[in-house]
């Protein structure tokens, strides 16, 4: 698979502008068919799953897994996280004023 990526940021002007650089931790995963439990409970089939520390550009990965792929995910959780705690206290502070 191949994947492009890199980080934002929001100017004073309300447009999104590419940060110069980037050296993240992204978890990638991907995920069989989804099936049920013995409680009938949707339950994920990860197939894959790891931790890249990625720079800004392209990327390809060539992975092997045991099982038919469906699906993947790309994420930089602890940065998406940090974005909705500063996104939250800015809420918070604009609305203390």
């Amino acid at each position: 698979m191949d994947e492009e990526c890199g980080h934002a940021y929001t100017n004073d002007a309300g447009t999104d502008v590419p940060a110069p650089q980037m050296n993240d931790y992204i978890d990638i995963g991907i995920f069989g068919a989804t099936g049920r439990d013995s409680a009938g409970r949707s339950q994920s089939n990860p197939l894959y799953s790891k931790k890249y520390k990625l720079t800004a550009g392209e990327h390809a990965f060539d992975v092997i897994v045991n099982g038919k792929p469906i699906r993947k995910a790309i994420s930089s959780c602890a940065f998406e996280l940090s974005v909705l705690v500063i996104n939250e206290l800015n809420s918070m502070l604009c609305s203390l004023k």
